[in-house]
């Protein structure tokens, strides 16, 4: 029983060797660390007479160390911007009573992202999860955290307050106000499209199309055991009133406007250039024909 009582008595003294050395060393002891797994941030227990600091219902509570006790500090967070009197702090800070916290990703701020794509042709619309601070138990060092929830919003303000945003963005077309109150009321937070613009229809340059090879083909014939060079071009030949092509008109295409209500012009097609040769008729449909007699017939165009 004696020894066993000796044995206690020798742990507590060591018990609080380890304290008093955690006291000047400010390092914690594996008996008084506690690992939040989400921020994977120590946490050290406050002991009487020691300062903390706490979180609970989105604010921060300092209290100050009494006598010898520790005084409580902040561990910046690399995720977030914390301000300690309007200055922002990069490495361990003692705080106290009296300090100002604030974390800058908290501001009050939209609820909404609006985007205008790049070619100005639609408007996106995102709702936002709000941050809040993670809750923290009593504690000597704490690292702020933060936490994302739904936020709860007033539907019929918020709807008005985005289209109010959108006007001052200087959009002209039509606005989906019933997207936007979805998204508002079952929010999914992805991107959705609330203002279209329409992209220009491009023309179509002129062409003739042709029904037979439009071209003189080179073609080497033996006669009589030599090469006829001669000869060795073959022009096609048709008959005459054979509808041998046809002349395309260029086609132009429709302007298209932007999420501004500004003119989208498409590029100008390229006309179609035929001269045709005296044995040829164009007529006024397009179509080529040849005239009453039977001939070779090569096109420039």
């Amino acid at each position: 029983m004696r020894q066993g009582s000796d044995k206690e008595l020798i742990d507590l003294i060591s018990q609080i060797d380890q304290k008093e050395k955690q006291r000047k060393t400010n390092k914690p002891t594996a008996a008084d660390e506690e690992v939040d797994k989400n921020s994977k941030v120590f946490t050290i227990k406050p002991e009487e007479n020691d300062g903390y600091i706490t979180v609970k219902n989105n604010e921060i509570f300092i209290k100050d160390g009494e006598d010898n006790g520790q005084q409580p500090s902040l561990i910046p967070n690399d995720n977030l911007t914390t301000l300690v009197n309007g200055k922002q702090i990069d490495s361990e800070t003692i705080v106290s009573e009296g300090d100002e916290i604030r974390i800058k990703e908290l501001s009050n701020s939209s609820p909404y992202h609006i985007l205008i794509s790049e070619d100005k042709l639609k408007v996106t619309f995102q709702l936002k999860k709000k941050l809040i601070l993670k809750e923290a138990a009593p504690t000597v060092k704490l690292k702020v955290d933060v936490i994302e929830i739904t936020p709860s919003l007033e539907i019929q303000s918020e709807l008005l307050k985005v289209r109010e945003d959108l006007i001052q963005l200087g959009i002209r077309l039509e606005i989906n106000l019933s997207a936007i109150m979805t998204e508002l009321l079952q929010p999914t937070f992805e991107e959705i499209v609330i203002v279209q613009g329409s992209p220009p229809v491009q023309g179509k340059d002129g062409f003739v199309e042709y029904y037979f090879k439009n071209k003189k083909e080179e073609v080497y014939e033996e006669v009589g055991g030599k090469i006829n060079f001669k000869n060795r071009f073959k022009i096609p030949t048709v008959e005459a009133g054979n509808i041998i092509g046809k002349v395309h008109e260029a086609i132009e295409g429709k302007e298209g406007v932007n999420v501004f209500g500004e003119s989208i012009y498409p590029k100008k097609p390229k006309p179609v250039n035929i001269r045709a040769k005296e044995n040829v008729n164009i007529l006024s449909n397009g179509q080529i024909v040849m005239k009453l007699i039977s001939s070779k017939i090569l096109l420039v165009t």
